[in-house]
């Protein structure tokens, strides 16, 4: 009886697993395109007079501020010719700026980063790779249980120590969850002893954009 509960458990686990669609963010799913990103409603409980969504290679008006890492991708991104998008909103009719959405993530607030690349079948509809976030150390609790309540136990869980230049040791813990088509990893510890980092991730497009990555690494190098 015992062997025959565990055969159907898996079972369920292995059907689950197969349904199971890549991990959304407040209704922002890992793998949409960005005009579907552009019809998401604003990950926010406040109500705004006016929203609008900006992405790279759109001209961003001088009268919206925040923008410029959003229209000029950093590091990694910029080297694949990824893009990236987010909301900008007006509190008021009568406000002359939009600015950009602090996102309401399970009671804190961050302004992320949404990492699009181009599909590798239709290189002209760019897809959400990964939403990259990070938060003061003080809100881990409560975003770590935010995702356990939402998703269970982590897949994978580690504890570790940082140690400061001065010497000074803290723990470190990162748990990951995973599905079949993408992954959440919550850090402690990011770069800095009071800083967290959370990272949703599609695992294709992740895997495009790594290869990519490795190739523009290449190429770079063979300019010397």
């Amino acid at each position: 009886m015992k062997r025959i509960l565990i055969a159907a458990y898996l079972i369920v686990a292995a059907v689950s697993s197969a349904k199971a669609e890549p991990f959304d963010l407040r209704g922002i799913r890992l793998g949409i395109t960005i005009d579907e990103f552009k019809k998401a409603p604003v990950p926010s409980d406040h109500s705004y007079a006016e929203t609008r969504v900006y992405c790279t290679e759109e001209e961003i008006p001088l009268a919206v501020s925040g923008f410029v890492s959003i229209q000029y991708p950093r590091g990694n991104l910029a080297k694949v010719g990824g893009r990236s998008c987010d909301f900008a909103v007006k509190s008021e009719p009568g406000d002359r700026s939009f600015d950009r959405v602090h996102w309401n993530i399970a009671g804190a607030f961050t302004q992320p980063v949404l990492g699009f690349i181009s599909d590798p079948d239709q290189p002209s509809t760019y897809r959400l790779a990964a939403i990259e976030m990070t938060f003061n150390i003080g809100q881990w609790d409560k975003l770590f249980l935010a995702h356990q309540r939402k998703y269970g136990e982590p897949t994978d869980a580690s504890e570790g120590v940082v140690q400061t230049p001065m010497g000074v040791k803290y723990p470190k813990i990162t748990a990951t969850w995973r599905n079949r088509d993408s992954s959440i990893t919550l850090e402690q510890r990011y770069q800095k002893v009071n800083r967290m980092r959370i990272v949703y991730e599609h695992s294709g497009l992740m895997t495009v954009f790594r290869k990519r990555l490795i190739e523009a690494d290449a190429k770079a190098a063979g300019k010397l």
